[in-house]
């Protein structure tokens, strides 16, 4: 995990009076950049073990039109399909879930290896893993007793 300076009045307006952390378009956690909007895709990325895993909500589309990809430490998730369908004379009360195309993209740390990327689909649940860098993993400092 990096460590990152806070500033307390970061969250402050142009003219700071308004607080705006809550409606920020912008999360940093963990060393991951993501652009949140309310339409995007949900995401979920954890450390574990010696990976970094990436977990998105995709039901109801075709595990064929989603495309993953990876360029220049940036993972987009991407599909021309939708989340939901929309029949001629359909009526809703509450209409909470996307349709139409759909995209996400978010900034990877430096310690992950893309060439290692493995993606699995199952029952509406995208899963993307990728393998810390060897060379970049934490590594344990000996500490000497001075007798």
């Amino acid at each position: 995990m990096t460590l990152r300076r806070w500033y307390m009045t970061a969250g402050l307006g142009r003219n700071g009076r308004e607080v705006n952390w809550y409606s920020s378009p912008v999360d940093y956690q963990q060393g991951v950049f993501s652009e949140t909007r309310s339409d995007t895709l949900p995401l979920d990325v954890e450390e574990k073990d010696d990976n970094l895993i990436i977990t998105a909500s995709v039901p109801g589309v075709n595990p064929e039109d989603i495309r993953v990809t990876t360029e220049d430490g940036v993972l987009t998730i991407e599909s021309d399909g939708s989340l939901s369908k929309e029949e001629a004379g359909d009526r809703f009360l509450v209409r909470e879930r996307t349709k139409g195309p759909f995209s996400r993209a978010i900034t990877l740390p430096e310690t992950i290896d893309v060439t290692g990327v493995n993606s699995e689909y199952d029952r509406g649940v995208l899963t993307i893993s990728f393998p810390k860098e060897e060379t970049k993993k934490a590594k344990r400092v000996e500490v000497k007793i001075r007798s």
